[in-house]
């Protein structure tokens, strides 16, 4: 949108009604932008302030637009520019936040900071919000085939709040077709609304297992999960101390920093041996004793190519695989898979009973 400055500075109208009923017959931007000259008897162009009201009260139109958000923005009237984005369809919603990110940082602040406080409250703002951080990352230029499937998702709406089974989020698959390709919904925890950043980082995870539902690439559940894990950390490490604004994010206690902690592009050890000891000790828990074991096979095949990779695991992370193990090896019945849990069993113990890291 032109700079409200310079179209006041070019408009003059008969009078503040007679803009009104542009404003709500032709929508905010047509009555803005054009420039009106002079009229005859000489009556003063309507303040800047006026302006700016009639555009915010335009969002109660069907005509909210770009225009409306940044109006209201930039007059302070941040539940205007809610409710101007709410009133938008998914798309365009994306459209006017990555418009207001690119040309509009202070009034883009602005809501954010409404959304970090509580005081956008819309769901859908605050996930379109999320998404367009997500675009503005180094990982969206990387990830383009990604991003493209969360807002094509966005738009359908097959992005939702919800119960997700005590993680930040889940991806559900549909029916498969032909090719065994899926369609699948990511489903958010509600609780996270006020962070953008947070879930911005959490769909960059979710959006690799949707990509791989809808391409037939779903890998086994360490991969897969190392990578998206991978990804999120990524994500979530791009954002600034702006991230801590939120209110429901507690700076010595929140996921995505738990995550980031093991995230070292250069030694992918750190980020399998929490994955491993996260998703098998979960699945353990669980009484998932079939996942649980697909983890365990997966790390020991790793572990077997890559001897250094239990000696990378925390004490925490590798008594806690250890406690699986011993776990499974009461249940097993395969003398060959005993002796696989028997080898790891006293790999660890030694590693454990040894001089502490």
């Amino acid at each position: 949108m032109d700079s409200l400055n310079r179209i006041h500075s070019n408009f003059n109208t008969r009078s503040l009604p007679q803009l009104n009923n542009r404003v709500q017959t032709e929508g905010p931007s047509q009555a803005l932008v054009d420039r009106f000259q002079a009229s005859t008897d000489g009556a003063p162009a309507p303040q800047y302030k006026d302006m700016l009201k009639l555009v915010h009260n335009s969002a109660d139109t069907k005509k909210a637009s770009p225009d409306v958000v940044y109006a209201s923005l930039h007059g302070k009237d941040t539940a205007g520019a809610e409710k101007a984005l709410a009133g938008m369809q998914p798309a365009e919603r994306l459209q006017a936040l990555e418009s207001l990110r690119k040309n509009h940082k202070q009034e883009y602040k602005a809501l954010l900071d409404g959304i970090h406080s509580g005081q956008v409250k819309d769901q859908q703002v605050a996930l379109g919000m999320s998404l367009d951080q997500l675009a503005g990352t180094k990982w969206a230029g990387q990830n383009k085939e990604e991003m493209k499937l969360l807002k094509q998702k966005y738009a359908d709406k097959q992005i939702q709040f919800g119960t997700t089974e005590g993680g930040e989020a889940i991806t559900r698959p549909g029916q498969a077709d032909g090719q065994g390709n899926r369609p699948s919904t990511i489903t958010l925890d509600p609780k996270w609304t006020s962070s953008p950043e947070g879930m911005a980082a959490t769909l960059a995870h979710e959006g690799q297992h949707a990509l791989h539902y809808a391409t037939n690439n779903l890998r086994l559940d360490l991969a897969e999960e190392v990578d998206a894990h991978t990804k999120e950390a990524a994500v979530w490490n791009e954002f600034g101390s702006s991230k801590y604004d939120s209110k429901m994010v507690d700076k010595k206690n929140n996921p995505w920093d738990e995550t980031a902690r093991h995230y070292d592009p250069k030694d992918h050890r750190k980020m399998m041996n929490h994955v491993a000891y996260e998703y098998a000790s979960g699945y353990n828990k669980l009484g998932q004793d079939e996942r649980a074991k697909a983890i365990l096979d997966q790390y020991f095949d790793a572990a077997t190519f890559d001897p250094k990779l239990l000696q990378s695991a925390s004490r925490d992370e590798l008594a806690g695989l250890d406690r699986v193990v011993v776990n499974q090896l009461g249940k097993s019945k395969s003398a060959d898979e005993q002796e696989v849990l028997r080898g790891f069993h006293g790999r660890a113990s030694a590693i454990l009973d040894g001089p502490a890291k």
